[in-house]
């Protein structure tokens, strides 16, 4: 079956629905178009993608099956475009993504199983990541590189190889999360910068549930306050549960003088690992998402 494309112009409306595509490269696929919708569609073992448009605006991708394909659902260069209520399951690369794309809604989808990583975003800017399930992973449950001004709130990234990676990244709002069970870390965050992390559930992880880390360029200026952190790093006892190798990161919200809950809080500062010496000097003696 050959690809299908569907290109229109911007006075053309177009949508797919209850189609069931294999072996292609794109399943469905819509290239410089404007307000189309894909939805009830079944998409898998494509070579590039399930689902997907490029160089187009105002396109709705919902209700959809993308499984075994190389990216389940992916915007190119596309803006003002939403993926909603989609499930990819046991795709080669990742669940769902974006590239160079800005103001996206990407909600209540499943994301899981897949042999990279649950949602991926890279050079996108000013868009909603919320009420995802991105869990069960070979990577991050999501992971953004080069993006700005998102919102990723009230998902949930459970046994990935790690929760959430922040790469190359600023002024995210990060809210709301469970971050739990993954086989390594919470979250990486790395190379960002004026991020805000706050009521997010990190828990049960072999090593930390944050670590602030450097590549080419410091994390700086991040704030991190009234999460919940419980049980990482709970083998080893000379350990804390966070580590930062940054610069001039507040783990502690400065207005309400309040930082976060940690389970292995014995009073005073609370110690962050790492080289930059930081401490939350308003430990939470109650979890604030109790």
């Amino acid at each position: 079956m050959a690809p299908v494309f569907h290109k229109c112009n911007p006075t053309e409306a177009f949508g797919i629905s209850c189609r069931y595509l294999t072996t292609t490269v794109w399943g469905i696929s819509y290239e410089n178009s404007i307000s189309s919708s894909i939805i009830n569609n079944t998409c898998f073992s494509n070579s590039f993608a399930g689902l997907g448009a490029s160089n187009s605006f105002y396109i709705s991708i919902e209700d959809n099956l993308a499984q075994n394909n190389d990216w389940g659902v992916i915007y190119l260069n596309s803006n003002n475009c939403s993926i909603i209520n989609n499930t990819c399951l046991y795709n080669n690369f990742a669940g769902l993504g974006a590239d160079q794309s800005s103001n996206l809604t990407i909600e209540d989808n499943y994301a899981k199983d897949n042999d990279w990583s649950g949602i991926v975003l890279d050079y996108s800017n000013t868009s909603l990541i919320i009420n995802n399930d991105c869990s069960g992973n070979s990577y991050a449950g999501l992971r953004t590189t080069g993006c700005s001004n998102l919102t990723i709130s009230n998902n949930i990234a459970f046994t990935n190889y790690v929760g959430m990676h922040i790469f190359g990244s600023n002024k995210f709002e990060i809210t709301g999360n469970n971050i739990s069970f993954n086989a390594w870390d919470g979250m990486y965050l790395t190379d960002s910068f004026y991020c805000e992390i706050s009521y997010n559930y990190f828990g049960f992880h072999c090593f930390y549930g944050i670590k602030l880390l450097n590549e080419v360029v410091l994390s700086y200026n991040n704030t991190i306050h009234h999460n919940a952190f419980i049980q990482n790093r709970a083998t080893d006892p000379t350990a804390h549960q966070a580590w930062d190798e940054g610069s001039n990161n507040t783990w502690y919200d400065s207005f309400n003088l309040e930082g976060n809950f940690w389970d292995d809080w014995s009073g005073g500062w609370y110690w962050i690992d790492g080289p930059s010496l930081s401490f939350d000097i308003y430990a939470l003696s109650v979890n604030p998402l109790d």
